[in-house]
């Protein structure tokens, strides 16, 4: 007599749905290309405007590369990324500090938030300074992990008109 309302036969069947387990998690690496444009205002006198007798202007130019120009003139998303980067480790580093400072004037253990049955006021309101502080530092260390390991692959500078 099988139990378990299986069919007759199908409980302890290794080919049955319900016997079968997941597959084991592997470790793949993922690369993912995002394109991001960016469009300034840029003044320069190393272009101009040229009209044909029809009224029809066209551009021209006496050495203007656009790719130099950006190169010279504006941050690339590299370098932006990189300033945004160091600017995130120095404050998540002083948020880190400001957090220890703080178990140390509650006298609690790093990265704890004890615990009550019946918590006073002053429990409640350590309870979510400590909350705070360490969602804090969470928060700037997944910005700052959103921010490393970014490579460099092409950038292409247009003259639009």
């Amino acid at each position: 007599m099988a139990s378990g309302y299986y069919p007759a036969g199908a409980e302890h069947d290794p080919n049955a749905p319900y016997n079968q387990c997941d597959p084991p998690e592997v470790e793949v690496e993922l690369t993912m290309t995002e394109t991001l444009t960016k469009t300034v205002p840029h003044y320069t006198n190393k272009v101009w405007c040229v009209y044909d007798e029809e009224g029809y202007g066209s551009w021209e130019s006496d050495g203007f590369d656009p790719n130099e120009e950006w190169t010279q003139n504006y941050w690339t998303l590299e370098q932006t990324l990189q300033l945004a980067l160091d600017e995130i480790t120095a404050v998540r580093a002083e948020a880190e500090r400001q957090q220890r400072q703080l178990e140390e004037h509650y006298g609690v253990r790093h990265n704890t938030i004890p615990g009550y049955f019946h918590p006073t006021e002053f429990e409640v309101k350590r309870r979510q300074h400590l909350s705070d502080a360490m969602d804090r530092v969470r928060h700037l260390k997944a910005l700052e992990d959103a921010l490393k390991d970014w490579e460099y692959e092409d950038r292409e500078v247009e003259f639009n008109v």
